[in-house]
């Protein structure tokens, strides 16, 4: 598989949470996230189009202690890994709450996940 150019101006840590994406039901897996967007992985296609607006509901692990939080983001592009679909989105609207928790939660990864 071909690998992409990294673009981003923020590197993203690895996570292991869950997302809903509102009017979805298909559960996703966040695979990788900053404050300024993620990746989120799904199981089967979604109808997701390049610069639609999503609300999503990040759920942080349980060990985290931060509680799930919204943001609204944007679909930057669409892929079909593996036995995986993926999305990489751009988080366009955080209210100041889900702010401090994304923020907690991109902290949390780079003091615990990475130095397992």
């Amino acid at each position: 598989m071909e690998q992409r150019e990294e673009k981003r101006k923020v590197p993203r840590d690895n996570l292991y949470a869950k997302a809903l994406i509102e009017d979805e039901e298909t559960p996703a897996y966040v695979r990788d996230i900053s404050v300024l967007g993620c990746k989120l992985e799904f199981l089967k296609p979604l109808p997701l189009e390049e610069g639609a607006h999503h609300v999503l509901q990040v759920i942080p692990l349980e060990e985290t202690g931060i509680p799930p939080f919204e943001v609204t983001a944007e679909v930057r592009w669409t892929a079909h890994e593996d036995f995986f679909y993926t999305a990489g989105f751009r988080f366009v609207e955080v209210p100041i709450e889900s702010s401090l928790k994304l923020k907690k939660l991109v902290e949390f990864i780079r003091d615990h996940v990475r130095t397992i």
